[in-house]
């Protein structure tokens, strides 16, 4: 954890999107510089770990006889959003990283993937011809969006039927927000040194933010919460007591509320361009890192006022 790291490094293959606040295209530059790799050698490398990870695991599962007469074929996802270029750059970085020849690779969209899936998991139940869904792929850096109609049901298709969009309003600006407010909280001197001479008190204290806080958040529990910095002295202005730093919910909903309503207007784009066409929206599928989080659950429950208000489904990998 105390390591420097490449942050998104992804993003950097498609040179026309914005790139997040927090990731600077300097530091990336140098840290690639110091390794003496570019971003194409970077992302290969991590696919080639990915790629050794796969095959050794499939090794250990089915047996090597079993798998040296299997052919395995990959599928890469990508982001709705990304253009030829960077799409031919992730088939030139998966060839490189041993998963065969370029045109053998095949690439899908990551919501499209992530729509496929779903349906599939809640077939046959309810399902229609001409349905429309919009799913929502809420990740960590970006929050992809694409509407779909169902055109069959078996086998299943499905066909775009509002155009993808997408934003940069991922949980790591959960993240990024939650480190303003320690900052704020501690006074910047405070934080630096913490950050250099006791990086495992804040690793300590943004895992239980990244575990703990961004899952279960719930607005009307009014409860506050404790996060986790050992080794802080007590500071009753700063709210830190034995090794605690005491969030109230107000505190906590100031960090969630600006990133989810950006969730909330872009969804409401899909939604709105489904009913220009005169159709109707059957349902929202919620899934990625942050499609986890209960309170963006909730908050979107609440936004397109559904009459039940039950519980999310279970979260399931």
């Amino acid at each position: 954890p105390e390591e420097p790291r490449l942050k998104c490094i992804k993003l950097f293959l498609d040179r026309n999107q914005k790139l997040p606040h927090f990731v600077s295209p300097l530091d990336t530059a140098a840290h690639l510089r110091q390794c003496d790799r570019t971003v194409m050698d970077a992302v290969s490398d991590y696919l080639g770990q990915i790629y050794t990870h796969t095959m050794e695991t499939l090794n250990r599962r089915y047996g090597e006889s079993f798998m040296a007469m299997t052919k395995v074929e990959f599928v890469l996802t990508v982001p709705a959003v990304w253009s030829d270029s960077a799409k031919n750059a992730t088939l030139q970085a998966a060839e490189k990283a041993g998963m065969g020849k370029k045109h053998e690779l095949r690439l899908i969209s990551e919501p499209e993937a992530a729509m496929l899936h779903a349906l599939k998991t809640v077939q046959p139940h309810n399902l229609k011809e001409g349905d429309n869904f919009v799913i929502c792929d809420a990740g960590g850096g970006t929050v992809d969006l694409i509407g779909y109609k169902i055109t069959q049901l078996s086998p299943l298709r499905v066909e775009e039927s509002a155009v993808g969009t997408g934003g940069l309003c991922g949980s790591a600006f959960l993240n990024f927000r939650f480190e303003e407010h320690v900052k704020e909280r501690l006074g910047m001197d405070r934080y630096l040194s913490m950050r250099n001479k006791k990086p495992k008190t804040w690793m300590m204290g943004l895992k239980y933010f990244e575990e703990f806080v961004k899952r279960n958040y719930n607005e009307d529990e009014q409860q506050e919460v404790n996060v986790p910095f050992p080794g802080l002295p007590d500071d009753e202005e700063a709210g830190i007591d034995s090794g605690f730093m005491v969030m109230s919910t107000q505190q906590v909903k100031a960090i969630f509320d600006p990133v989810i309503d950006e969730v909330l207007k872009l969804l409401d784009g899909q939604v709105d361009a489904i009913r220009a066409k005169g159709d109707t929206v059957s349902g929202i599928i919620l899934v990625g890192g942050f499609g986890q989080s209960n309170h963006l659950y909730n908050r979107l429950k609440s936004h397109f006022n559904t009459s039940s208000s039950s519980a999310p489904p279970a979260y399931s990998e």
